[in-house]
């Protein structure tokens, strides 16, 4: 898995599509927000409505951080206390012009 640049990754991502996960389940206009501590570590906010736009807002605070400098694109992510499972991040695309290959 290539290094990718953390800063790029920071800020509010929304879901469009999913494999199924406990905290989600039923969940709508789900989202995930990427902020980086002082420690280095990184804080994730999840969040989604309850089955409709209008429905009881959940939210789930996690911490991810880097177990290895040299694979960055690689979060170990803590759900719930000491538990912690691993996550990639997929490369964020390049934006194209239009005409260009």
């Amino acid at each position: 898995m290539a290094n990718l640049d953390l800063s790029r990754s920071l800020g509010r991502w929304y879901e469009i599509a999913r494999l199924p996960f406990v905290f989600e389940d039923g969940l709508v206009n789900t989202s995930a927000t990427y902020s980086l501590q002082a420690d280095g570590n990184i804080q994730v906010l999840n969040e989604g409505y309850r089955n409709t736009f209008t429905g009881k807002k959940e939210k789930a605070r996690d911490w991810a951080w880097v177990p290895d400098p040299a694979r960055t694109a690689k979060l170990k992510v803590s759900f719930f206390g000491p538990f912690a499972g691993g996550f990639y991040r997929p490369a964020p695309r390049q934006r194209r012009r239009p005409n260009e290959p």
